[in-house]
């Protein structure tokens, strides 16, 4: 499968570089500031990683914004490729 030519009615497989630019805390390497201890950090792009290898593609993603300025993590949806 051609990541970049993967598409359905939903959208277009989005690249690396367009996951990095619309939602650049995927790729954050440990939790944001002020996350409780109780949590624990799983870095995204892990995750994004591992469903692309079951076939399944980003088509879509978005970060929020804290009241404070903060990116908030990132929320994606993902498609099937098969």
């Amino acid at each position: 499968m051609k990541i970049n030519e993967t598409s359905n009615f939903k959208g277009k497989a989005l690249t690396e570089q367009a996951l990095r630019s619309q939602a650049p805390s995927i790729y954050a390497t440990g939790p944001m500031r002020g996350a409780s201890d109780r949590s624990t950090f799983v870095p995204a792009a892990r995750i994004v990683d591992g469903l692309r290898e079951l076939d399944w593609v980003p088509v879509e993603v978005e970060e929020g914004q804290h009241q404070g300025g903060r990116a908030l993590p990132a929320g994606a949806r993902a498609r099937s490729g098969a």
